[in-house]
């Protein structure tokens, strides 16, 4: 019996399939990126119930320049990043009251959502969407006073990075 397929068509064949899983593979990373850690999120930052721990944690969480290139494109990337080296010569997280909160709240969206126009965060985002890399997932942390409170003390906003929580305060402001 004679084979349909000839060395050409096999090869062909061969390179489609290789070529469909290089796809799939990259398509995978991309989706790793863009995952949603809201579970982890809250475990974590719920070590940070009282403003003084919080405030030494957000010193060391600040973003180095690979995190920032991670995150903004381009020039962007450098100018927030001189910006959060101007912040870490002034934070002084001895200066705060200790005031303790009763839980914390986390909130997520990605840069796909502020393309789309669909999400809950800051406006100051939506001016800053063409300079935010894509599949990167934004975290809001809402401390509050007490359990189920409808408000609290927010900081916008944390990524994460390798399993690392980075933050990166109020991009819109610097980078607007």
């Amino acid at each position: 019996m004679l084979n349909p397929f000839t060395n050409k068509t096999m090869i062909k064949m061969k390179t489609a399939l290789l070529f469909s899983t290089c796809l799939l593979a990259l398509a995978v990373h991309k989706l790793a990126f863009a995952q949603d850690y809201s579970a982890e999120a809250k475990e974590h930052f719920c070590k940070y119930l009282d403003i003084k721990s919080q405030m030494n944690f957000m010193k060391e969480a600040l973003p180095s320049l690979d995190d920032c290139k991670l995150v903004f494109k381009g020039k962007s990337a450098y100018t927030y990043f001189g910006y959060i080296e101007d912040m870490k010569r002034q934070l002084n997280p001895n200066q705060q009251d200790n005031e303790t909160f009763a839980d914390c709240r986390i909130r997520s969206f990605t840069t796909y959502d502020i393309q789309q126009g669909k999400g809950n965060y800051a406006g100051g985002m939506k001016k800053i969407k063409d300079m935010l890399q894509p599949n990167v997932t934004f975290y809001r942390v809402t401390y509050l006073r007490e359990k189920d409170a409808e408000f609290g003390v927010s900081y916008k906003y944390f990524v994460n990075i390798k399993g690392k929580w980075v933050f990166f305060p109020k991009p819109w402001e610097i980078l607007d």
